[in-house]
């Protein structure tokens, strides 16, 4: 589906990227229809839910706009609760609203940033509406709090106003809870209400590392994935690791349902081989309990070789729209960027400098990839992180780690390029995290004004930096930074140049 076939306002509600994509010949859609049967087969509550939803599902582009909630709730990501502020990440919704559209949060609203949206980037303005969590919830539980809190409810019901059009309900991952919210919504305001997400049990399976191997496997072949194990035990987990680790010298477990890296560990062959069993099985279970992981409860753990020849990790971003509407739209692909100490920890992004021929496969196995979760009912934001392994580019084999199954650290700003510049092709930019003691206490406002100078405005065109997830600016200091340039490499270095303006240098 090329965006020129949706609506005026299905683009504006998306903001895809104006690409062309090839669309899949009639063998390619017929095999990658009985896989998606197959996965049917396995799991019948995906199909279940496609009935239990039917009213909620999105299956074609509105022709007049919509009124938008978005709601960026992270908990059901496993092991997020240790990260300072991150209620404050719920922030981020914002990168996707517009003009009388409604964001969901918990944290106090933030000076100024709801003025540097519409005002310096001419995003239009939204409201926000919070209210604090229970006292047994997660302090980023969004969509929980409003679920649970009658006075909250109503208060959302009372800001959305009295209109009959459309609500879009725009969350940051399909969970339960969203297509709850959804039908309480529908019933408290008698609107059409759409849920732009994939149903609750696929949206746990594709960002569960363990089944999306097994979905690549079946759809692409064994040889796109990392060879693995899931474990349901710490003892059936550092036996496993014990085997991995007598053909392979560094090895890996990892959470199932975590992200940004932040759920795995890695050891050495030494590690795992030299201590007696039982010390090793009691390292593992301490390991999990340290993670947060809980027995017969979370999803079995993922057990694979740890590969340190690679050659990129790149990730592949999509656009699903309802299969029976077009094919995946491949949006991008970007080069990942990590932490110099923690290399398996995310930093950010920058659109993929890799030779032609290695984006074409990617674009190619991320489509097949895509068409099988949009005939397994999946829509919206999804996106692969992939490796490239091997001793030299010419030689490496491309391999698929993990989905995420929502919006995530690249298609959030690659999503923001294209609402300010129409096509984030046209404007070479480098995105990532950035945290520094100095700016801790800061209001959106105050940073605004102490970097006025560097701050992109598109009513002039001057500027080369764009903030958002800016919430945890105050707390911790912390926030995301995209920086413009002619080049990449301007781009780049402009990263450095904001780093030392803010350290002082």
């Amino acid at each position: 589906m090329h965006p020129s076939q949706m609506t005026d306002v299905g683009q504006k509600l998306v903001a895809l990227t104006p690409l062309d994509l090839h669309p899949l010949t009639k063998l390619e859609e017929s095999e990658l229809l009985s896989v998606a049967d197959a996965l049917h087969e396995e799991i019948p509550e995906f199909r279940d839910e496609l009935e239990t939803y039917a009213s909620l599902r999105v299956s074609t582009f509105p022709s007049t706009e919509p009124q938008r909630l978005l709601v960026d709730d992270f908990s059901p990501i496993t092991h997020l609760q240790h990260i300072l502020g991150l209620q404050y990440y719920t922030s981020r919704a914002f990168v996707r609203a517009g003009e009388g559209d409604v964001v969901l949060g918990t944290f106090e609203p933030l000076t100024g940033y709801m003025e540097y949206m519409s005002e310096r980037l001419g995003l239009g303005t939204s409201s926000y509406l919070s209210t604090a969590p229970p006292e047994d919830a997660l302090p980023y539980e969004v969509l929980g709090s409003f679920l649970t809190k009658k006075d909250a409810f109503q208060e959302l019901v009372n800001a959305l106003g009295s209109s009959k059009e459309a609500l879009w309900l725009h969350p940051y991952m399909g969970h339960k809870k969203a297509w709850q919210l959804g039908q309480r919504l529908r019933e408290a305001t008698q609107r059409e209400v759409r849920v732009v997400a994939p149903p609750p049990r696929l949206c746990f399976e594709v960002n569960n590392k363990v089944w999306f191997t097994h979905a690549v496997a079946q759809t692409l072949g064994e040889s796109y994935v990392i060879p693995g194990h899931a474990a349901y035990h710490a003892a059936e987990a550092a036996s496993l690791l014990r085997k991995t680790a007598e053909t392979h010298p560094t090895v890996s477990i990892k959470l199932a349902d975590s992200a940004s890296g932040m759920g795995t560990g890695i050891f050495e062959r030494d590690e795992v081989l030299g201590p007696p069993e039982p010390a090793w099985t009691e390292q593992i279970q301490a390991w999990m309990t340290e993670k947060d992981w809980i027995l017969n409860e979370s999803p079995p753990l993922l057990i694979e070789p740890w590969y340190k020849q690679l050659q990129g990790s790149p990730s592949v971003q999509l656009w699903l729209p309802p299969a029976e509407i077009g094919p995946p739209l491949v949006e991008g692909i970007y080069d990942q960027l990590f932490h110099d100490n923690d290399p398996h920890v995310f930093l950010g992004s920058i659109p993929s400098q890799l030779p032609q021929e290695r984006q074409q496969e990617l674009i190619r196995t991320g489509a097949q990839l895509g068409r099988v979760f949009q005939h397994l009912g999946y829509v919206g934001r999804c996106s692969f992180d992939t490796i490239l392994e091997g001793p030299t580019l010419d030689e490496a084999t491309l391999r698929y780690v993990e989905c995420n199954g929502r919006w995530g650290g690249t298609s959030t700003p690659m999503t923001l390029m294209n609402r300010i510049f129409g096509d984030y092709r046209s404007q070479p930019y480098v995105a990532k995290d950035f945290d520094h003691e100095s700016l801790r206490g800061l209001s959106v406002a105050d940073f605004v004004e102490r970097f006025d100078d560097i701050l992109y405005n598109t009513s002039t065109g001057e500027g080369w930096a764009i903030v958002y997830n800016v919430g945890c600016l105050k707390p911790s200091g912390k926030l995301d930074i995209i920086t413009l340039g002619s080049t990449f490499q301007e781009a780049q270095e402009r990263q450095k140049e904001f780093a030392a303006r803010v350290h002082g240098r």
